[in-house]
């Protein structure tokens, strides 16, 4: 009897090793921009680094199991522009997460986005606390915005409409931030801060587009190493839908972040076709990302 239950215990170890949280966000905190005074003590920006970084490393975010291998490596850089008053600081955030491409050891970006409306308070020791349904403060409810877009971005490369609870989740804390005095979470000024990406996320007009990130992923990335002919058809089929979707949506957020990501990885993708292609590649990219109109001309010359 001693013996099954040692054998029983130690399958629940074994069972254990190697499950990990879903995402694992390397965060770095940058002071340089603030006036000396205001940068004087280094420590609580060395603190803000590591609670920012354990609160979405440590968070449970989902109910799936995820090993180490698995986990969703993402990268968060706050540059802090200024300190207005004592404990709160104003910032700019770049986030970029990354999703491994099926037998290759090749990361692809699935989010590339930059947050100009990135105002928080923080004092030293501060523990972040993240509960749904209730709005904390600023810091967390943008934390835990970001780990559910990453979440609903990640799922839909997976599966058609994966990402659909975590789109759910983000919008729902964009709701209950509304009393907040932050212009990222607001409806009015910009159409490229948080408001509007979460309302990208849940749009009707935007499913199809959705769904052809989920092909771009699956039958496009993953299978170009078995069969890339294939696999740039179906990476044209994508463009397609897309340029469908803009014409409904124009200048939407979640466009600009999906070619922020991919617009440079697609070109890439196609200089070996033939021309005829390319120009076919780049007709599309210019007239969705018109924005890096000078690299996509390289798919011409």
């Amino acid at each position: 009897m001693r013996t099954l239950f040692f054998l029983l215990v130690c399958c629940a170890l074994f069972a254990s090793v190697g499950k990990a949280q879903e995402l694992l966000m390397k965060v770095d905190v940058i002071s340089t921009q603030l006036t000396t005074n205001q940068a004087t003590e280094k420590t609580i920006f060395v603190d803000m680094q590591r609670a920012i970084q354990s609160f979405v490393n440590n968070q449970r975010w989902t109910s799936d199991d995820f090993r180490k291998d698995e986990q969703i490596e993402c990268f968060l850089s706050i540059t802090l522009t200024e300190a207005p008053s004592q404990n709160y600081f104003k910032a700019t955030a770049q986030l970029r997460a990354v999703r491994p491409v099926y037998n290759t050891s090749f990361k692809t970006p699935i989010l590339s986005y930059i947050d100009r409306n990135f105002e928080f308070g923080y004092t030293q020791g501060q523990q972040l606390i993240y509960a749904k349904n209730i709005f904390t403060d600023d810091l967390s409810s943008m934390l835990a915005f970001y780990a559910n877009v990453i979440l609903a971005m990640d799922y839909d490369s997976f599966a058609k409409g994966g990402g659909a609870q975590y789109a759910e989740e983000a919008f729902n804390i964009v709701n209950i931030a509304q009393g907040s005095a932050n212009a990222g979470w607001k409806r009015q000024g910009s159409t490229i801060n948080r408001y509007w990406l979460a309302e990208n996320l849940q749009s009707q007009q935007m499913i199809p587009f959705r769904e052809a990130i989920y092909n771009y992923h699956l039958l496009g990335l993953d299978n170009f190493l078995k069969n890339p002919e294939k696999a740039r058809e179906e990476i044209l089929k994508v463009l397609e839908v897309i340029d469908g979707v803009n014409k409904l949506k124009p200048a939407a957020v979640y466009m600009n972040i999906f070619f922020d990501a991919k617009g440079l990885e697609i070109m890439n993708i196609f200089l070996p076709t033939p021309l005829e292609m390319r120009k076919k590649v780049h007709s599309f990219l210019t007239r969705l990302d018109p924005n890096k109109a000078p690299q996509y001309s390289k798919l011409i010359e």
